[in-house]
């Protein structure tokens, strides 16, 4: 007897430009919003931390990563195009202020700009690597929202691997690889975080 067992998980296409983009996508459902606040007792500073967490993100090709330092321990082989898959999990910090001065703030409109900032970037970025697309996003980022003090950025690598089917006299292999495994362990976590430099008052 065979058994099969199927799970589809829904990934639809980022919306980029008013438009489908034709090769990166997002899983919908398992995002969620995160807010911390600390408010001080002396001088009566607050600040907050917003978030998302889990914005789950894919594309299928536009994504490379060669001319890395090697050594004799080196095992991984370079590629110049490659699924890049993420699970996004960012946070951003407002610079501190007493309370009532966050009014003015539209943090819903600053989330739905970041989420989307991430989103184009991952999907328009012909990516070196994960860690220049993460920056490219904390660039962006700051430089359009002024309130942002700081934004931080986890991106862990999440590999697809090609399926050797050569047992069943089918090639795929390089341009012809068409199925591919998902691996949860090991990978790479790519952290980063950005700031605002300000200028010494001395």
């Amino acid at each position: 007897a065979v058994h099969v067992d199927i799970i589809k998980h829904k990934w639809s296409r980022i919306v980029v430009d008013g438009q489908p983009h034709p090769h990166s996508f997002v899983r919908d459902g398992e995002e969620i919003q995160t807010a911390k606040i600390t408010h001080l007792r002396a001088g009566n500073t607050v600040t907050i931390t917003s978030g998302l967490k889990n914005l789950l993100l894919l594309k299928t090709t536009g994504s490379a990563f060669h001319g890395f330092y090697k050594d004799e321990y080196t095992t991984l082989v370079e590629t110049w195009d490659r699924i890049f898959s993420t699970s996004v999990d960012a946070t951003w910090t407002y610079s501190p202020r007493p309370a009532e001065k966050y009014k003015s703030i539209d943090f819903s409109a600053i989330h739905a700009g970041v989420r989307t900032t991430t989103m184009d970037i991952f999907a328009k970025d012909d990516s070196a690597s994960v860690q220049a697309t993460l920056y490219l996003m904390q660039q962006q980022i700051l430089g359009r929202y002024s309130d942002i003090e700081e934004i931080s950025y986890a991106l862990p690598n999440k590999h697809y691997i090609g399926i050797d089917l050569s047992k069943f006299n089918i090639d795929n292999t390089g341009k012809k690889m068409d199925v591919y495994h998902p691996q949860a362990d090991p990978s790479g976590l790519i952290t980063a975080v950005a700031a605002r430099r300000h200028t010494s008052k001395l």
